[in-house]
């Protein structure tokens, strides 16, 4: 578990202090240590109190790491409370991932509700799992020459205004990744994305790929 208060020791304009609280706790009531058997379970909130002029918006980028960013909303708030929920499973090759947050900003004009969440599965056919470690998932390490895993991933987010649209930004992604060894990864995936009340084009599907070497 963690806890983090940052004050920033002043005041705005109308003499309110800004500040930020922020809790995470996490269990996990199965890990074999191996990482071959793991049930993760976490509990995050966050309390913001900001200066009355502070823009809140929330951006995707569709699940594609290069392409323009889309504007679900952008607003003033004063204030905003955000709580998160985690869960995670994995048994060998198999893994599911899932987090949710619930955030919420108010203004003197404006008022936002935005809900996200992301449910991710992946399956390794050689069997190897996700490196477990300190309450975070990492990458496969291939005990072979290589180690192939299936990907499937599906985000929503929806966002409610007091005083324009409702927006929504989803996306489905579908695709593998090949671990040459444990610091080379290729990642292909094909992305179906569907917007609402954000842009003219509310659709469109991608296809992905990056190679990527880390250390």
């Amino acid at each position: 578990w963690a806890v983090a208060l940052v004050d920033d020791r002043s005041e705005n304009e109308n003499g309110k202090d800004n500040y930020a609280l922020t809790a995470r706790a996490t269990y996990a009531p199965i890990n074999s240590g191996d990482s071959r058997h793991i049930l993760h379970l976490g509990l995050a909130h966050s309390e913001r109190n900001v200066d009355d002029d502070t823009i809140f918006s929330l951006s995707e980028q569709l699940g594609i790491n290069t392409a323009d960013r889309t504007t679900l909303f952008s607003t003033v708030i004063d204030d905003l409370q955000q709580t998160g929920l985690e869960f995670i499973y994995s048994k060998n090759g198999f893994s599911v991932q899932s987090e949710f947050v619930a955030t919420e900003g108010n203004g003197n004009n404006t008022d936002v509700n935005l809900d996200s969440y992301y449910v991710l599965f992946t399956y390794t056919l050689s069997g190897e799992p996700r490196q477990y470690k300190k309450g975070l998932f990492g990458a496969v390490v291939p005990t072979q020459d290589g180690a192939f895993e299936l990907v499937a991933k599906f985000d929503r987010n929806k966002a409610e205004l007091s005083n324009a649209t409702d927006t929504e930004a989803n996306t489905n992604t579908w695709g593998f990744n090949y671990y040459f060894n444990p610091h080379v990864k290729l990642a292909v995936n094909i992305v179906q994305a569907e917007t609402d009340n954000i842009s003219v084009i509310d659709e469109g599907d991608a296809l992905s790929a990056r190679f990527q070497v880390y250390f």
